[in-house]
């Protein structure tokens, strides 16, 4: 089961710095990612390997990522592969001057089978949990992002 989420919208900061924020700094903006590190130094780009732990609604799942597209500050794009369900998330940003906007699609897949402990749990491939995991990507992209970059602006000053 597969389920594909696309969107956009418009930050108020020029690329460069949403580019940054969006590829380095997930867990200041996203409401469901709560640790983020680099599992091959600090070296950025394709093929660099990555671990990301999500909670939502109460819910912790580990990922297992790799950076599949890097072209700063136009394209970025990551597979995370977890337990119960893998993302594949690649953003475009576009820049418009000293606004720029950015298009966060998704694609979650469920594995063929959901692991023994989670059938332990009663969770299953159901299409909420689908949905659920093609939104960790987008949901509240834009607000998060604004918020976090006036947070970084307003320490600057």
């Amino acid at each position: 089961m597969a389920l594909q989420n696309e969107g956009s919208v418009e930050i108020d900061r020029p690329i460069h710095e949403v580019f940054r924020l969006t590829n380095e700094d997930v867990a200041k903006w996203s409401i469901v990612v709560d640790e983020s590190e680099l599992l091959d130094g600090t070296e950025k780009g394709v093929g660099t390997r990555f671990r990301s732990v999500t909670e939502d609604h109460g819910k912790r799942m580990e990922f297992q990522g790799i950076v599949t597209a890097y072209d700063p500050p136009y394209a970025s794009a990551v597979k995370l592969t977890g337990d119960m369900f893998d993302i594949e998330a690649a953003y475009s940003f576009e820049d418009l001057g000293q606004r720029t906007k950015v298009t966060p699609p998704s694609n979650s897949r469920a594995p063929p089978r959901p692991p023994s402990d989670a059938r332990l749990l009663g969770l299953s491939r159901s299409s909420r949990l689908v949905r659920c995991a093609s939104s960790l990507a987008t949901r509240s992209f834009s607000a998060a992002i604004s918020r976090s970059l006036v947070s970084s602006s307003m320490m600057l000053v």
